[in-house]
């Protein structure tokens, strides 16, 4: 019984670090007004890859046409932008959308902005500059991967190139984590915010092929991950195990 009991407690604790689900991610499809040709990971062909790889890491894709709302955030771990309109198109966000945004990221959830040239640098900046980051005009060569411990370059080799030569942009702000950089500034970036975390890259075209930047992508994707048993759920089960440990070790302690 004792150790029926052990197990449990074990269990419990096993539980309540956490038994990792797949991501929700979201994205902008092709239809949305938002979304540049097609770098949607919906159903854009310039994505083949990137979504095919997603898959098969066992996460699912949710697609979005319409506003960013609340009702559509919560049911996603991670949105992913794709490469947005040129400024030529207008895609400002609504008070009500910046909101719905900057609440859910808050509140735990992932939002990855894909950047590119300063053709799109305003657009990008709708949903950067809502976390104090910024998208810059200046042209940028991608430069290298960081060589540093962190969950999100897993896989990546440390001052090997980023999948992009030229055509990005820098990325400037405060408070974020440089995980690529070229000889302007940051290129890749995360940033917590709240529970949760910003990611951002100053291409789009190195989601297409480049093995390493969809390996980032997975990353995020991957630490984006929520637990199937909350903590709240699996403490009480130990905390009775361990009661009748000390009750049953009073009783023989009598005898």
């Amino acid at each position: 019984m004792k150790k029926s009991l052990l197990g449990l407690a074990a269990a419990a604790l096993l539980m309540s670090a956490g038994t990792a689900e797949a991501s929700n991610v979201g994205g902008f499809t092709q239809a949305d007004t938002r979304s540049f040709l097609s770098y949607s990971i919906i159903d854009g062909s310039n994505y083949t890859n990137l979504r095919t790889q997603t898959l098969n890491a066992g996460h699912t894709l949710s697609g979005l046409t319409g506003a960013l709302t609340s009702g559509y955030l919560n049911s996603i771990d991670v949105f992913f932008t794709g490469i947005v309109e040129t400024d030529g198109t207008d895609i400002s966000l609504s008070t009500a959308e910046q909101t719905a945004l900057t609440d859910w990221v808050t509140g735990g959830g992932t939002l990855f902005v894909v950047g590119e040239n300063d053709n799109f640098d305003a657009n990008v900046n709708e949903f950067l500059n809502l976390f104090d980051l910024n998208l810059g005009a200046t042209s940028s060569s991608g430069g290298t991967w960081a060589s540093i411990a962190d969950p999100l370059l897993s896989g990546i080799t440390g001052g090997s190139n980023v999948g992009f030569n030229s055509g990005g942009a820098p990325i400037s702000g405060s408070g974020f984590t440089a995980l690529a950089s070229d000889g302007t500034g940051a290129t890749v970036v995360s940033k917590a915010f709240g529970l949760g975390r910003i990611v951002a890259t100053g291409d789009g075209n190195m989601f297409q092929s480049d093995q390493q930047s969809i390996q980032f992508a997975l990353n995020v994707f991957g630490t984006s991950e929520v637990s199937t048993v909350p903590v709240p759920a699996a403490l009480p089960l130990l905390a009775a195990s361990l009661a009748f440990f000390g009750f049953l070790s009073r009783r023989r302690t009598r005898t």
